[in-house]
């Protein structure tokens, strides 16, 4: 699907109704000499794929990338924008071969991947960090430089890593499309001092037990001297996709997932229905979870990976006095949590610029680099070794191992290169899951209207 389409799609879906709405695109007028994300016919766009010559071929590395100019685009967030600008700068200055790399920062995985399309071919990188929604959508257009000739090569001066048994969510069909960095994704918080109190001293690890002790603190604020305290507890009900996604996880060990057939998508639904009615789940007015979580309105809180550094500050600020922790979601059995992976990809079609490109990726790769960019993104490096060092020096130690444990697992959130679409699609759909007068008979046609949009607009 092209992005500007998707672009479309994305502001023109509304509430999911009982019949698929019939919508008109116009198609997207982009210069013949832009690459059209999302294209399948009659496209232009050269297979960009790297056969010949190999990394091994007859230049050496340094005679490759010699004074190489070098753009890459990225989707760091601000909380590591000044970390990535700083190892750029400090790359440009040390590297024998003469490269310089202008870095362009997007901040967000919406406004890189619309660079894309308004981006004229002049401006488009060599060299990019991207979500795998993203990766996917390049992938499909043929536009990425298959990189494990570069992952397997021996010579030294490629400081080669064992990546490739952690490259699984960006390899297809033997290719390698992209370099692990770092996963994203949402993080369920748990008071621990007020759970102890409520007469619960393990965290939850089934959702059988995440209800009771989610029941107790309702049953406890219920008659609360203060009226601002009644209906609060439980859970601070988030409607955001990633989330309801991270209470239903994917299956354990599959090499490939449908949302839509997956009988565990229903089934969310309804827990959440049951959540809402019982009272375990509320809805807050504030968009900011800290208050409540330090107000013991809420017994647990869902923050993504790029708030919580602001959500840290805001703990700290208003002088939070229970320990709490970062939990993994409570799964249905057979489960395993999903996330969002991030990767290092290459798109020039000539080979210096390639080799040029595939230098920068190894100096970022350093394990002492990787693990301060996750530091500050609060995100799971994916390679072991990365990980390993970020254990020894992030900033918040416990967290981090936290963290590891939380975004354990190789799910990714659906839809491929479609995630915009199936992401919008979900809003809706939770939103219509909770309202008062839909009733749990009524989730599978929810999800079935769900199917036929993504079918629609999906694609």
């Amino acid at each position: 699907m092209n992005l500007f389409r998707s672009l479309l799609v994305l502001t023109s879906l509304a509430l999911l109704a009982a019949c698929v709405p019939q919508v008109e695109i116009p198609a997207a007028v982009i210069p013949s000499s832009t690459p059209q994300l999302g294209c399948t016919d009659n496209c232009e766009t050269p297979q960009v794929i790297l056969e010949e010559p190999s990394p091994a071929a007859t230049l050496s590395p340094k005679e490759l990338a010699s004074g190489q100019q070098v753009i890459f685009w990225h989707a760091y967030s601000t909380h590591a924008v000044p970390l990535i600008d700083q190892y750029t700068a400090e790359f440009n200055q040390i590297n024998e071969y003469g490269i310089n790399v202008e870095a362009r920062g997007f901040l967000t995985d919406d406004q890189l991947q619309n660079a894309f399309v308004s981006d004229g071919q002049d401006g488009q990188p060599q060299v990019i960090l991207a979500d795998s929604s993203l990766i996917f959508t390049l992938e499909d257009q043929h536009l990425l430089v298959d990189l494990s000739p570069y992952a397997r090569d021996e010579q030294p001066e490629l400081m080669n890593t064992a990546i490739i048994e952690s490259s699984v969510n960006f390899t297809r069909d033997g290719y390698l499309y992209a370099i692990p960095a770092h996963r994203e994704g949402v993080f369920l918080l748990y008071n621990n001092t007020w759970a102890r109190e409520l007469g619960f001293p393990d965290a939850p690890a089934t959702l059988g037990n995440w209800e009771l002790q989610a029941a107790a603190a309702f049953n406890v604020n219920i008659f609360h001297s203060n009226k601002a305290m009644r209906g609060t507890g439980g859970w601070l009900f988030d409607a955001n996709p990633e989330t309801i996604l991270s209470w239903m996880g994917v299956p354990s060990g599959a090499n490939s997932w449908d949302f839509f057939t997956d009988p565990e998508a229903v089934a969310t639904f309804a827990r959440l229905k049951m959540w809402q009615e019982q009272g375990f789940a509320w809805v807050g007015k504030n968009t900011d979870p800290a208050g409540y979580f330090v107000d013991r309105q809420a017994l647990f809180v869902t923050v993504p990976s790029r708030e919580m550094p602001g959500f840290l500050s805001h703990l700290v600020a208003l002088n939070m006095p229970d320990e709490w922790s970062i939990i993994p979601f409570p799964l249905p059995e057979g489960r395993t949590n999903i996330g969002n992976d991030y990767g290092y990809a290459i798109l020039s079609q000539d080979p210096g610029s390639q080799m040029a490109a595939w230098l920068f990726i190894q100096w970022l790769l350093d394990p002492h680099r990787q693990a301060a960019l996750a530091d500050a993104e609060f995100a799971l490096p994916i390679l072991p070794a990365t990980q390993a060092d970020w254990l020894l020096t992030a900033g918040y130690p416990r967290l981090a191992e936290d963290a590891t444990r939380a975004l354990a697992g190789r799910g990714i959130y659906p839809g491929g290169s479609s995630w915009p679409v199936f992401r919008q699609i979900m809003r809706d759909a939770i939103h219509q899951v909770m309202l008062p007068q839909i009733l749990v008979d009524d989730l599978p046609g929810i999800r079935d209207t769900m199917e036929q949009l993504f079918l629609e607009f999906g694609d």
